[in-house]
Protein backbone atom coordinates (compact mmCIF):
# COMPACT_ATOMS: atom_id res chain seq x y z
CA UNK A 1 0.00 0.00 0.00
CA UNK A 2 3.34 2.37 0.77
CA UNK A 3 4.48 2.30 -2.76
CA UNK A 4 0.97 2.19 -4.23
CA UNK A 5 0.32 5.51 -2.76
CA UNK A 6 4.15 7.08 -3.82
CA UNK A 7 3.61 6.21 -7.30
CA UNK A 8 -0.11 7.71 -7.44
CA UNK A 9 1.82 10.73 -6.92
CA UNK A 10 3.69 10.84 -9.75
CA UNK A 11 2.21 11.67 -12.82
CA UNK A 12 0.64 9.35 -15.72
CA UNK A 13 1.52 6.61 -13.59
CA UNK A 14 -1.87 4.23 -12.32
CA UNK A 15 -1.40 1.78 -9.44
CA UNK A 16 -3.55 -1.75 -10.01
CA UNK A 17 -3.02 -4.66 -7.20
CA UNK A 18 -4.14 -8.32 -8.61
CA UNK A 19 -4.65 -11.49 -6.47
CA UNK A 20 -1.29 -13.26 -5.51
CA UNK A 21 -0.38 -15.84 -7.94
CA UNK A 22 2.06 -18.98 -7.79
CA UNK A 23 4.99 -18.16 -10.18
CA UNK A 24 5.80 -14.92 -12.20
CA UNK A 25 4.47 -16.30 -15.21
CA UNK A 26 0.80 -16.84 -13.60
CA UNK A 27 1.54 -13.34 -12.08
CA UNK A 28 1.70 -12.08 -15.49
CA UNK A 29 -0.78 -13.46 -16.45
CA UNK A 30 -3.04 -12.24 -14.32
CA UNK A 31 -1.81 -8.56 -15.08
CA UNK A 32 -2.74 -8.98 -18.38
CA UNK A 33 -6.55 -11.12 -17.70
CA UNK A 34 -6.83 -7.46 -14.88
CA UNK A 35 -6.02 -4.78 -16.84
CA UNK A 36 -8.05 -6.06 -19.95
CA UNK A 37 -11.18 -6.93 -17.90
CA UNK A 38 -11.10 -3.07 -17.09
CA UNK A 39 -11.52 -2.22 -19.91
CA UNK A 40 -8.84 0.68 -20.18
CA UNK A 41 -6.12 -1.65 -21.61
CA UNK A 42 -6.10 -3.73 -24.44
CA UNK A 43 -3.75 -6.51 -26.21
CA UNK A 44 -0.48 -4.85 -27.11
CA UNK A 45 -1.00 -1.99 -25.25
CA UNK A 46 2.64 -1.56 -23.31
CA UNK A 47 3.01 -1.46 -18.97
CA UNK A 48 5.63 -1.79 -16.49
CA UNK A 49 5.12 -4.37 -14.28
CA UNK A 50 6.73 -3.58 -10.63
CA UNK A 51 6.53 -7.20 -7.71
CA UNK A 52 8.16 -9.40 -6.09
CA UNK A 53 10.03 -12.73 -7.00
CA UNK A 54 9.29 -15.01 -5.45
CA UNK A 55 5.49 -13.61 -5.47
CA UNK A 56 4.23 -14.17 -2.32
CA UNK A 57 6.94 -13.17 -0.31
CA UNK A 58 6.32 -9.50 0.97
CA UNK A 59 9.41 -6.74 1.00
CA UNK A 60 11.21 -8.41 -1.51
CA UNK A 61 10.19 -6.22 -4.89
CA UNK A 62 12.96 -6.83 -6.55
CA UNK A 63 11.51 -7.15 -10.44
CA UNK A 64 10.58 -4.49 -12.66
CA UNK A 65 8.87 -5.27 -16.23
CA UNK A 66 8.36 -3.52 -19.77
CA UNK A 67 5.47 -5.95 -20.72
CA UNK A 68 2.81 -5.63 -23.81
CA UNK A 69 -0.39 -6.79 -22.16
CA UNK A 70 -1.11 -10.12 -24.36
CA UNK A 71 2.56 -11.27 -25.56
CA UNK A 72 4.36 -13.68 -24.14
CA UNK A 73 7.36 -12.65 -22.32
CA UNK A 74 9.87 -15.31 -23.38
Amino acid sequence: PEVRSQLALSWGTETFLVDGADSTDAMIKQVDHSLEGIGRYSKGDQVVIVAGAPPGTIGSTNLIQVHRIGEDDH
